[in-house]
Formats: structure tokens, sequence, C-alpha cells
């Protein structure tokens, strides 16, 4: 039998004590992080546009703030509608749900699951993002709505567009109609912000839905170039969804051999960088909808509530309206590394 010497025994005993003393550090960290009291899970409208900013606010908030949000994206209601479904049959059901707002079909449903979770004497805090906080038409049982006024945005562009409409020499005023693109067509926010649009110019302005019936997510490119063949004095053109800046903007250039007509877009993406590092005349401006900042404020909303301990709303829901910013492809410049991530 072999013999330890105690050099040996003693520095073992140190290793054998270290890793004691590292596991008692570790398991409780462990065990926190995956507790369901701190969980909570968001949903996201897809992977493009100003989702992945948002998603890093919310994720960002939750980190600084110790809860963990487990994140899943998807096209229009489908993530929404799964997150949904998958509550219904969790065991360690989460404390919170961010929820899309954009999937406006599932209003009622929502109210029903959080109706029904107080008949049953159980909370479940719920916070919509990127909702469209100037609208009447939202779930009444949520704890709060987080995003910004789709109509007042519009107002503001308007009024900017007609403010630099002499300067930039787009001379929006006494010309045809500007025209106001809509990607989605299942979101009445869209529609608000053309309407807000033409009261922020004073004049009409002219809407034209690209949602393609037969694939999701996808833009009726059609339906713009017949309009634009027939409209050809068309001064300038509003796109609703940042995301997808370089596809309209190839069919634009079909129609604006002389000089390049100008663009507003909604929101900034990561389908903007190369149009700013290349041809940043081609854009008008931007309106940043700071989709960061709604992330964060939206994780800041439900931590309120968790600690306030309320869960679904008795009353009005609190309403946390972000105020957009305005950029000129110039101003931008400075930033381009940080679109899509937290711009």
């Amino acid at each position: 039998m072999d013999f330890l010497k105690p050099s040996t025994m003693k520095l073992m005993g140190f290793a054998m004590a270290f890793v004691f003393a590292l596991a008692l550090v570790l398991v409780p960290s462990v065990s926190r992080a995956a507790s369901p009291s701190n969980v909570l899970w968001a949903s996201g409208s897809g992977s493009k546009g100003i989702w992945p900013a948002m998603r890093n606010g919310i994720l960002d908030a939750g980190f600084k703030n110790r809860l963990r949000v487990r994140y899943q994206a998807g096209q229009g209601a489908e993530t929404s509608a799964r997150l949904l479904d998958r509550l219904q049959k969790e065991h360690t059901p989460p404390r919170g749900l961010l929820l899309a707002a954009a999937p406006y079909a599932l209003r009622a449903r929502i109210d029903q699951t959080l109706q029904k979770r107080v008949q049953q004497g159980s909370q479940l805090a719920v916070v919509l993002i990127g909702a469209d906080t100037g609208s009447a038409s939202q779930p009444r049982l949520v704890s709060a709505i987080v995003g910004f006024d789709a109509f007042a945005t519009g107002v503001k562009a308007g009024k900017y567009a007609r403010a630099q409409s002499v300067r930039q020499g787009w001379q929006l005023l006494g010309r045809a109609p500007t025209l106001c693109l809509r990607t989605r067509k299942d979101d009445p926010a869209r529609a608000r912000l053309c309407r807000g649009v033409a009261a922020g110019l004073g004049k009409s302005v002219a809407m034209l839905t690209l949602a393609h019936k037969q694939r999701a997510g996808a833009l009726n490119l059609k339906r713009l170039r017949r309009y634009l063949t027939k409209h050809p004095d068309t001064p300038l053109i509003w796109l609703d969804d940042g995301a997808h800046t370089k596809e309209v903007l190839e069919v634009v250039q079909e129609h604006s051999d002389v000089s390049p007509l100008p663009v507003v877009v909604f929101g900034l993406a990561r389908s903007q960088k190369i149009v700013l590092e290349t041809e940043p005349e081609r854009i008008a401006f931007v309106v940043d909808l700071r989709p960061f900042e709604q992330g964060r404020r939206a994780l800041a909303a439900m931590r309120d509530v968790l600690r306030k301990g309320t869960g679904a709303s008795t009353g009005s829901p609190q309403v946390v309206s972000i105020s957009p910013r305005i950029f000129t492809p110039q101003q931008l410049q400075d930033v381009l590394p940080q679109i899509g991530r937290t711009r």
C-alpha cells in the first residue's frame, strides 16, 4: 500500500477545500438564474427592422435587473400566439410576458388569458412592446403599453418635411400627393402613421399597401411599380418600415432617372447601412423610433409591476410613449455601427 507524503496530503486538502468553496459560490447563482421567479418570456415580430435593437434593449435591462428573458422572434402573430399556447401547458410559468403589439388579432385572446388567471387567483404581468400608444384599441387587462404614438410621429415627420421642402428642392406643396407605403395590412398603426403625415404636411397623402397575400413578410413590389408608372410626378415617398429600405429604393430608382426621388424611412434597420454608406442622397431623412429605448423601458415597466406584486391591470394600463427622433443621412454617419444594435 502506497502512502502519500505529508506535503502532498496537505496540498490535496487545500485543493479539495478550494473546489468545495467554489461549489458553494456557483450553485446558488445558477439556481437563481434558473428560478421561475426571475424568468420572463418575450416575443418579437421577426428579426428585421426595429426588432433586433428592441430585443437588445430588453435583454440589456433584464441583465441589469437580474431578470432572465427568454426572447423568441417570429412572423406576425405567430410567436405571441405560441407563447400564449405554451403558457397554458407550462408547469412553471414565467412571472411576466412582453408581447409584440403587432398581432392585433390577439387582443381579445390576451384579455381572455389574463381574465382567466385572475379568476383562478393567479397573477401574470403582461407588457405590450412596440405598440401604438396613441391608439385606444389595445388589450384592457395588460399592465403596461410601451411604444410610440403613430399618428403624432407622422405629424412630426410631415411638419419636418414641409419645413425642409424648399431647402431640399422637394417642392412638396402644389404638386401631386406624396406616397405613404404600408408594408403590413394587419397593423392599424401603419394607417395612423400615414394619416399623421397628411396632417403634418397639411395636404392629402396617397396610401399604398404592399403586403403580399401569398407570401407572409414579402412585398408586392409590382403595385409600387404600377403606381410610380402612373404617377411619375410623385414628389416624396414615405416608408413605414426600415427593414424594406433596400428593396423599395431599387424600385424607386427605376422611376427616377434624372434625380433621386427622396424617401423618408420610419425606423432604422441593418438594411439601410449600405445605402447610408454609398448613396445617402437617396434617403431624405430617417425617423428613429428608438427601439433600444423601447425595449429598456418595457423591461423597466415590467420590473415596476413585479415589485408591486400586481398582475393583470384592474384599471387603465400604464402607457410609456417614446418620442422619436429625426436624423438626416449625414447625421447618421457617426452611428452606423450602432444601427440594428442599439439604434
